[in-house]
């Protein structure tokens, strides 16, 4: 388990399935809840990242180029 916590890619992947899910829902409500998810997931991934001394400004990058933000 403790593998995942520190695999920064493996919470940005769930991030980004999670807005992709997010995306394809019409219900107002569980769309803000999916997105609040992802962003929660992206937090994991922060602090994944700071744990292993990456720099995760590149996948930042990739997500603005896809129109998500942080």
């Amino acid at each position: 388990m403790s593998s995942l916590l520190n695999n920064s890619g493996h919470w940005q992947q769930r991030a980004r399935e999670t807005r992709r899910l997010a995306d394809s829902v019409d219900d107002q409500e569980a769309k803000q809840t999916l997105l609040k998810i992802a962003e929660e997931y992206e937090r994991l991934a922060r602090r994944a990242a700071s744990r292993d001394g990456r720099d995760d400004r590149d996948d930042r990058d990739e997500r603005d180029r896809n129109g998500h933000t942080a």
